[in-house]
């Protein structure tokens, strides 16, 4: 890290230390290829930014100047263990393991920069998070206040909650048999929850609105340290069982991502090679829509990452390769569509090498794609799993 120093007077060695003011000129330590999931995202909209935590900072690079700035956290965090980006990219919210109690915290961060407010500035900083521990994955809902914020937090704790950030209490939570490193909520907004981790794809819904209610006004206060026990049936996800089809399958789960427009279905990547579409709507059993046996064609990559857009999706696979696939061949006058039918009009478009030569043994790990809505100027970002950033047009 390079910095720049200035001393308000001249001390001794020996007390000179605690005037030193540094400030953050660039800073090394990209969170990719560690197991961070969304370790590199776009800030805005018309993707002119990329938002990407560094050690225990969060950055913000302006992809055509170059000029970056960093967030600056408290003396106690230690480290940045996740984040997540809103729908509309006006929030992200970053989960910190501090060196104090509370250990771990979320803070929200608000990315409309306006002449009256040019800075970002925290909106909201979640700190009593009792059991659920450090967190280790985030996602927020898709409504248009990103109202809720999932949250998986890693061993031993293992928990899944859904909070509603903004009245800092609990919609749903459950406990969780194996680390995950994916949640998601249902663009649908129908109440369903997906978690994705290297031994399981697990769906679950909200509990109805009345026992929440019951629990409290919306649910109930996250629990406090100290207790024995978790026992909150009021405030319980409903497990969904297994997708029709995949019930007998083992596989290993490398990432998952909801369609869009919402159609109640989504992309599951597996170690295996394959990718799955599974529809999981509330009130229905999730069902197994297609599976994609070879989505890098022609080579036989195997997907690390996706992100869906607006009629399609894109993979991150080794090798430093991305697959584009679109749905082809549907009316556009179709307001809706069938979602088995959506997902076979899904088709492959181009598989290309997307790094130089010195990156070519490196997975994508992570992918984030905004679609301003001009002609040509979809964006896409990757993270690598040298820890490497890159961007490019769709």
């Amino acid at each position: 890290m390079t910095t720049r120093k200035s001393l308000r007077k001249s001390r001794t060695s020996a007390d000179a230390s605690s005037d030193v003011l540094v400030e953050v000129a660039y800073a090394f330590g990209s969170h990719c290829g560690t197991g961070f999931t969304d370790a590199v995202a776009f800030a805005d909209i018309g993707g002119q930014y990329l938002v990407h935590p560094v050690g225990r900072h969060v950055s913000f690079r302006h992809i055509g100047s170059g000029e970056t700035s960093y967030v600056i956290e408290s003396a106690q965090v230690q480290l940045v263990t996740a984040c997540a980006i809103s729908r509309n990219r006006s929030l992200v919210a970053v989960a910190e393991r501090c060196a104090s109690r509370p250990l771990s915290q979320i803070t929200l961060y608000n990315l409309r920069v306006t002449s009256a407010s040019p800075e970002r500035q925290p909106t909201r900083t979640l700190q009593d998070l009792g059991l659920v521990g450090i967190v280790g994955a985030l996602g927020f809902s898709a409504d248009a206040e990103s109202s809720l914020l999932v949250l998986a937090s890693r061993a031993p704790e293992l928990m899944l909650a859904v909070v509603d950030w903004r009245k800092n209490h609990v919609v749903g939570r459950c406990k969780l048999l194996d680390q995950v490193d994916r949640v998601a909520l249902s663009p649908l907004e129908d109440g369903v929850v997906s978690a994705s981790g290297s031994s399981s794809l697990r769906l679950w819904t909200l509990p109805d609105e009345k026992a929440a209610e019951d629990g409290g006004e919306g649910g109930s206060p996250l629990a406090a340290e100290g207790a024995d026990e978790v026992d909150l049936p009021e405030d319980e996800l409903v497990a969904l069982p297994q997708p029709l089809g995949l019930a007998e399958a083992s596989s290993m789960f490398t990432d998952h991502a909801w369609i869009d427009p919402a159609d109640g279905s989504l992309v599951a990547c597996t170690e295996e090679g394959p990718v799955h579409i599974i529809l999981a709507k509330t009130g229905a059993e999730p069902d197994l829509l297609r599976t994609i046996a070879m989505p890098f064609i022609p080579s036989g990559e195997v997907p690390r990452s996706v992100c869906c857009f607006p009629g399609g999706f894109v993979l991150g696979g080794d090798s430093a390769t991305l697959s584009l696939w679109e749905q082809q061949n549907l009316d556009p006058d179709d307001e809706i569509i069938d979602p088995q039918v959506a997902a076979r009009a899904l088709e492959h478009i181009r598989t290309a090498v997307v790094a130089p030569s010195q990156h070519a043994g490196a997975a994508v790990c992570c992918v984030d794609v905004v679609c301003p809505g001009e002609d040509h100027s979809d964006r896409i970002a990757i993270g690598l799993s040298d820890r490497s950033i890159g961007h490019m047009k769709l």
